[in-house]
């Protein structure tokens, strides 16, 4: 198995949302919702594909912009912030969704309650 540096940075920008606009499908494949959680509760949608085939894990290093949407009001807006994967510091279902993007993606995640909350026990 192939060792990757833990402080690799993963380039994105996350909308945590709950849909995307059929319209906005730019190529086959995108806008398709994917499930990521065995109960559906976390749902990512491609948004613009990333690049390479590495994908984060704790405790690579991660740089997001979020803006987080319940229907169509924004709760909240953030800039470019840096995260370490496995520290505990985001919600379960972003962590979940951060995990599965490419550098440079850009998806919408449906997050359920139970998923926005911290990291299990």
């Amino acid at each position: 198995m192939e060792s990757r540096s833990s402080n690799l940075p993963v380039e994105g920008e996350v909308l945590l949302t709950d849909a995307l606009d059929p319209s906005e499908k730019l190529w086959v494949g995108q806008g398709d919702p994917k499930p990521l959680t065995p109960d559906g509760a976390v749902v990512k949608t491609i948004i613009t594909p990333g690049t390479g085939w590495e994908k984060p894990f704790p405790p690579c290093e991660v740089a997001i912009r979020l803006q987080g949407k319940s229907s169509d009001e924004v709760l909240f807006k953030d800039d470019c912030q840096h995260y370490t994967l496995g520290e505990d510091k985001l919600c379960r279902g972003l962590e979940i969704a951060l995990r599965d993007m490419r550098k440079g993606e850009i998806a919408k995640v449906f997050v359920k309650d139970h998923y926005l909350r911290g990291q299990p026990q």
